[in-house]
């Protein structure tokens, strides 16, 4: 599935959720969401994975046709996985023009 602004919403979604737990702008809580999901280590989160992450880390009920459209915009090279680095740029805000100036 192509990043598409309308499915943005369920990204939207879940950074609320998250906000509610105090972990979107906190990166350190953010890496040990990532690693906690990454059962198998291998630095990438499958589907399974991620499925399993979003119901324990963030309590967060998402049907299963909800999950893949997520899983699928949060994999930005379509390679079938999430890395660490898709994560973050999924979850935390745009970087404003003055905070890269810095």
């Amino acid at each position: 599935m192509a990043y598409d602004l309308a499915n943005t919403w369920i990204i939207k979604k879940i950074r609320a959720c998250m906000a509610v737990r105090g972990l979107q702008n906190n990166v350190v809580s953010i890496s040990r969401m990532f690693r906690d999901m990454d059962r198998d280590g291998s630095g990438t989160l499958s589907f399974s994975e991620f499925r399993a992450g979003i119901n324990d880390s963030i309590s967060m009920q998402l049907n299963y046709d909800e999950l893949q459209m997520c899983f699928e915009l949060f994999d930005k090279n379509g390679d079938g996985a999430i890395s660490y680095e898709e994560l973050m740029t999924a979850i935390l805000p745009q970087i404003t023009p003055t905070r890269r100036m810095y």
